[in-house]
């Protein structure tokens, strides 16, 4: 009998489906070393309440959560065990946007959009000032769906913001913006954002 992982905003699947041997595997890959921990543990500090290791999973109503983005790693595992499984793919699609993208893509910048675009999940990472931002907002683009930003820095935020603007044609206005240090978020009675969502962390 198949295995049955859902996917949603995380992959789920239960547990009493699997050998142990392959739900200790999965918990493994997604356990890390708690770097607060560890530099307490260096210069002599309590680590009282702070947790030794990182678990990146959970479980909850009998069923083990794993994040969305370990999906080629969670079925590489299965088929490694010989375990069998069918991928309920319960994703959300929203009605698509007709975004305008004005930009024009380097080569190398249009190779790894492509290649972004042509795929559910994945990590871009290029150095700095090759353009990534603008990567982001073409594949945004091609994809037609509202797309969620998350940075950690209020130039960050801003950077993206007069991106969206740039590239997309999406006055400020029309930007959903959210987090501690972001400037006010546009009234209730405005539009709701047709196109990125900003979020902006803690510093």
């Amino acid at each position: 009998m198949p295995v049955t992982i859902t996917l949603t905003n995380y992959l789920a699947l239960d547990p009493r489906e699997l050998p142990a041997a392959v739900v200790e595997q999965l918990q493994e890959r997604l356990s890390f070393p708690n770097p607060v921990w560890l530099e307490n543990q260096k210069r002599g500090y309590s680590n009282w309440q702070v947790p030794e290791t990182l678990r990146c999973y959970a479980v909850q109503d009998g069923r083990l959560l794993l994040p969305r983005g370990f999906i080629r790693t969670a079925l590489w595992l299965l088929k490694e065990n010989g375990v069998a499984y069918t991928l309920d793919d319960r994703r959300r699609t929203l009605a698509e946007v007709e975004f305008q993208f004005s930009g024009k893509l380097k080569d190398f910048q249009l190779e790894a959009g492509e290649a972004a675009w042509g795929r559910d999940f994945g990590v871009l990472a290029a150095p700095t000032g090759s353009g990534k931002t603008v990567i982001a907002l073409a594949v945004v683009a091609a994809r037609r769906q509202p797309a969620l930003v998350v940075v950690h820095t209020k130039e960050l935020l801003h950077q993206w913001l007069a991106r969206i603007q740039a590239f997309l044609g999406i006055p400020p206005e029309e930007i959903g913006v959210r987090g501690s240090t972001a400037p006010a978020s546009p009234p209730s009675s405005w539009p709701r954002p047709s196109a990125s969502v900003a979020e902006c962390c803690n510093t």
